[in-house]
């Protein structure tokens, strides 16, 4: 999963996901929106915006997931907001896993007198 307009055979963008919820969300022929679900994951970015166009689907219609043989990180993450999950017992699914690291430089700066002590 990337942002943007991208729909290869590898590769889902979130704005090009974002029609495949939107519109039939809004056609009253259709009953409910079924995401399949078939990736080891991708943008965090990406995986906020195809959810808020799926809890958007979600006000109007009922929203399921399939995951097919992979459903792991961000791709988790996007099935966890469906209303239901199915998925094949042979389907690998695992946690959705995001590092954010960030340094404490405070006491350097301290000692170089860049910063007063508070």
């Amino acid at each position: 999963m990337v942002t943007g307009e991208v729909s290869d055979a590898d590769t889902i963008g979130s704005e090009w996901s974002a029609g495949s919820c939107g519109r039939p969300a809004d056609d009253p022929m259709v009953e409910a929106i079924v995401l399949r679900v078939n990736s080891p994951g991708g943008s965090p970015a990406a995986a906020q915006e195809i959810i808020g166009d799926l809890e958007y689907a979600k006000t109007k219609k009922a929203g399921h997931c399939i995951d097919g043989r992979h459903g792991t990180s961000a791709a988790y993450y996007v099935s966890a907001h469906a209303d239901r999950i199915y998925a094949d017992p042979d389907t690998f699914t695992a946690g959705i896993g995001v590092i954010w690291k960030f340094s404490d430089i405070s006491n350097w700066m301290e000692k170089k007198a860049i910063i007063s002590p508070s």
